[in-house]
């Protein structure tokens, strides 16, 4: 299964009809032993996973965050605007020395101020206006941007620049810290996972019939194939999957039981499926072939062949 991939947030709607002792999976759980023997731990699964979720936004967070975003993009503009008109007033000016100079005092990151974060945006914008003394007002002053002179956009932009540190600040009292840790997190997801996983195994044991399983597994199998239908559409080694020829994958299409044989057989197996038996391809075909012994596959359950070439390995379904 591929539920350790599963989030926080999707595996509380999961669990959650299965430890409501209202609803109708947990009444259907209790009545079954194998199930119901089952249910405190899924109680105590459910709660951790429960404990360490993503803790819903407070309304006026919500609101600061939408004001910060609005006074960013007026920010990001005005930086965009004052460097980039200095830069081409520079290119066509007597004194592109001075303008050039202005520029880089005003912004000497270059266009990448607009790339900070909120705190850095405004912090830089308190340097630069500690600095504004009357002799560089002046000098600003003597630039004329049409109806503006270049001082008028300096304050505009410092004074939308000191808004948007306020903002962060207020934003940041209120806040609730995460107090979970990744491992905890973690800790959690892979508790919650080996529960689930003992409730399918023990529901196989029951042999619950269709309406039964759909009623208790439905949204677990539903997560699932999301899952491994992501996980197909994003090939694990593109680069070697788009160098094989039609020709080659077609030689592919064979199986080795792994039990019938060693690994080193099915190793010299995949290279000469391939067509070529070489140390580089073997010992990629040696890759392959231990790969699926660590994923737990049996002498029963056959394996598609894999192939190496020089860019990596790629294992056909």
């Amino acid at each position: 299964m591929a539920l350790k991939k599963m989030t926080v947030e999707e595996m509380i709607p999961v669990s959650a009809p299965w430890v409501s002792a209202g609803n109708v999976a947990h009444r259907t759980i209790e009545k079954i032993p194998l199930l119901a023997a089952l249910l405190p731990q899924l109680q105590a699964a459910h709660s951790a996973i429960f404990a360490v979720r993503v803790q819903t936004e407070d309304p006026k967070v919500q609101r600061l965050s939408q004001q910060e975003a609005d006074l960013d993009a007026k920010h990001d503009a005005l930086v965009r605007g004052i460097y980039g008109s200095l830069t081409m007033l520079a290119q066509v000016s007597s004194t592109s020395d001075e303008l050039l100079g202005l520029r880089d005092l005003l912004f000497p990151e270059g266009a990448a101020h607009t790339q900070k974060t909120y705190r850095g945006e405004a912090g830089h914008a308190a340097l630069v206006a500690a600095r504004l003394d009357a002799n560089l007002q002046a000098r600003l002053k003597a630039v004329s941007l049409q109806e503006k002179s270049l001082l008028d956009l300096v304050n505009q932009w410092l004074g939308v620049a000191k808004q948007l540190g306020d903002l962060e600040e207020e934003r940041a009292r209120l806040s609730q810290p995460s107090s979970s840790s990744a491992a905890e997190i973690n800790n959690a997801r892979l508790g919650w996972v080996r529960v689930a996983n003992a409730l399918v195994a023990n529901a196989e044991l029951a042999g619950l019939d269709d309406d039964t399983d759909r009623l208790l597994f439905s949204a677990l199998r539903a997560a699932e194939h999301t899952l491994c239908e992501d996980e197909r559409d994003q090939p694990a080694f593109p680069r070697a999957a788009a160098s094989l020829g039609g020709e080659e994958l077609g030689a592919l299409r064979g199986t080795v039981h792994l039990a019938a044989i060693g690994v080193e057989t099915a190793a010299l197996a995949i290279a000469r499926a391939v067509g070529r038996v070489d140390q580089a391809t073997i010992g990629a075909g040696l890759t392959v072939a231990l790969g699926v012994l660590v994923a737990g596959v049996r002498g029963s359950r056959a394996i598609t062949a894999g192939v190496a070439d020089r860019q990596g390995v790629v294992v056909l379904q």
